[in-house]
């Protein structure tokens, strides 16, 4: 059984995250939270290892 674990904190949202989604290759994730600001990460950065990473 495979248990969840964090590979990453993606910080940067200051209200609470309402909405999220992905670019179609994976590599991006922008975030919304409550006051409408957007934030982009590029998850190229993150650690190729861990449950659910394959690179």
């Amino acid at each position: 059984m495979r248990l969840r674990e964090e590979i990453a904190l993606l910080e940067g949202c200051e209200d609470d995250v309402s909405k999220i989604g992905f670019s179609p290759d994976g590599c991006l994730l922008v975030a919304s939270d409550e006051s409408g600001t957007a934030r982009l990460w590029d998850l190229a950065d993150l650690p190729a290892s861990g449950p659910g990473r394959h690179r």
